[in-house]
């Protein structure tokens, strides 16, 4: 594109141009979340000085810490279910899709469970993984409430002459 600022593009141009980056950014991604992986399965983060890939990417890379938890969590999860970052290209899945599916994914659910979980809002993966991984529900109790009492202030603690009638208040 030989004019890349927004404002001079046509309706069309600008559509186009928006799906492109967004291809680009997914490619991106799957390319980052790739080469963690190997970085990682290599130890290189502990041959640079760094106690955890987490430390290495915040600091080195500098990804924001949410940015470094999902990347390294998908690299890890597409480790051991490569099809993740398929579907991440594709963007039939997105980090925030792997990070609420990977404590879930096993070798006998994965391929069901990627593609139910394919192109899924958040608050549709969060149910999903409710019915692939319900919790139990939350045993009822009663407990008593305490009782709060509330001090009243002797006349000799507000300064106050003390009133032959407690109950008689003067307006």
């Amino acid at each position: 594109m030989s004019n890349p600022t927004p404002s001079h593009l046509t309706n069309s141009e600008l559509t186009e141009e928006l799906a492109r980056l967004a291809r680009s950014g997914r490619e991106t991604t799957v390319c980052l979340v790739t080469h963690l992986a190997e970085f990682e399965a290599r130890d290189l983060h502990l041959a640079a000085g760094f106690p955890s890939l987490f430390a290495y990417c915040t600091e080195i890379l500098r990804l924001s810490e949410h940015e470094a938890y999902h990347r390294i969590l998908a690299a890890r999860t597409a480790r051991k279910h490569p099809r993740i970052l398929v579907m991440l290209r594709e963007g039939r899945l997105n980090l925030t899709t792997v990070r609420l599916i990977a404590p879930h994914l096993t070798e006998a659910n994965a391929g069901p469970l990627l593609d139910e979980a394919a192109g899924l809002s958040k608050r549709q993966v969060e149910e999903l993984v409710a019915r692939y991984a319900p919790q139990p529900d939350v045993p009822s109790s009663v407990r008593t409430v305490p009782v709060r009492t509330v001090a009243t202030p002797t006349a000799s603690e507000t300064g106050d002459a003390p009133t032959p009638n407690a109950l008689f208040v003067s307006l």
